[in-house]
């Protein structure tokens, strides 16, 4: 039996015609999942589409549910042919344009949404073209997205940073007890720095930052997404390497279940670049920390404001550097590297703090709420 029919958007997609159906009908899925998918009036959203899948591979995408099932379960759910169904899902997902998980033979898939998925899934195909289409994209998705709670990303202070993180912090406030949950770990290159470099705005932040946190010994073995496999310490690491360089640790806005730790800047991440171009700090991500300056220890040097903080959140006057709460994202960044020690991370107040969700399946029931879309069709 095929799914119902999703929700329609409140605005009309463009690029009618016969060749563009398959994209309207798998936008409209993506967007009545709790990320969204809104349209633009110039179709650059079924360009894009257009560009990762094939007609029938996107009608396919459309049909699956975003729970797991083998591709049996698919088959006798939706009536498509079930002897080559494996495989046509198998060759999606080393496309990046769906998910599995499991052994070859007793697979599971799962239909993603496009952020934080298919867009992420597309780092090994992407190429100028594709990079131009997401850069056209984004501000209308990043717009949209910031009307909504939650969050995409919890704010995970640098595990350098001074401060009263390091006695009170929740463990997903804690780099080291997200990697102690791991059983596996990979690293890859950023998205979004690949994507701003091919279309001529990188930055000079490493490239290979993106952190991968398997929950089985074997979580990577068989993924066509997983990156470099590295160790727990390696992973570590690279989370130091990361604060020394200046990114923010961003992992998925719960409590548990985590499966990445993105290290980001302000030049080419989402989330962060939005925050900061917009003032919109505590829209676009959750965040449980302020920068705090003790002042008579402050000698105005402006270190942490011409070249760590992201946000723009500092001011140094009258030789004295202060913190712009609305703007801060307690990153730490700024505390890591003042010479007098004279930044430190503190709890906000406890009506200006937000608690992540559960678990995914939490966060998706929240958004969706909020956005007032049902995606009971698609569990």
């Amino acid at each position: 039996m095929s799914a119902p029919p999703p929700q329609r958007s409140s605005r009309p997609r463009a690029l009618p015609g016969a060749e563009w159906a398959p994209y309207h009908a798998l936008a409209e899925v993506l967007d009545t999942l709790p990320s969204g998918f809104p349209p633009t009036r110039d179709g650059v959203e079924l360009r894009l589409l257009r560009r990762i899948f094939t007609a029938e591979e996107a009608r396919l995408a459309g049909r699956l549910r975003t729970t797991f099932e083998t591709a049996d379960a698919v088959a006798a759910r939706t009536g498509e042919p079930a002897p080559a169904l494996e495989a046509r899902l198998e060759a999606m997902w080393g496309k990046g344009q769906i998910e599995a998980e499991g052994p070859r033979g007793a697979r599971r898939f799962r239909l993603i949404p496009f952020i934080i998925g298919i867009y992420e899934y597309q780092l090994d195909r992407m190429d100028r073209e594709l990079a131009a289409l997401f850069e056209r994209y984004a501000p209308v998705w990043g717009g949209m997205f910031m009307q909504h709670e939650p969050p995409l990303f919890l704010v995970v202070p640098a595990q350098s940073a001074p401060g009263d993180h390091h006695h009170h912090a929740l463990p997903f406030h804690r780099a080291a007890a997200i990697l102690e949950a791991g059983q596996s770990f990979a690293v890859k290159n950023c998205v979004c720095r690949t994507e701003r470099r091919l279309v001529g705005k990188g930055c000079d932040h490493p490239l290979e930052t993106c952190l991968a946190i398997g929950h089985r010994a074997d979580a990577f073995a068989e993924s066509p997404f997983s990156g470099r496999a590295i160790t727990r310490a390696q992973a570590q690491a690279i989370l130091a390497a990361a604060e020394e360089a200046g990114l923010v640790h961003n992992v998925h806005n719960v409590e548990r279940g985590h499966t990445f730790i993105c290290n980001c800047c302000a030049c080419s991440c989402g989330m962060v670049k939005a925050a900061r171009r917009y003032g919109a700090a505590q829209r676009a991500l959750n965040a449980h920390y302020l920068a705090e300056v003790e002042a008579e220890a402050c000698v105005g040097c402006g270190l942490c404001a011409d070249e760590r903080c992201p946000m723009g959140a500092i001011t140094v006057k009258q030789e004295r550097a202060a913190v712009i709460t609305a703007r801060c994202i307690g990153c730490g960044l700024c505390a890591t590297a003042c010479p007098e020690q004279a930044i430190r991370l503190t709890l906000r107040p406890q009506d200006e703090r937000r608690a992540p969700p559960a678990d995914e399946r939490a966060w998706m029931d929240e958004r969706a709420k909020n956005r007032a879309v049902s995606y009971d069709a698609y569990r």
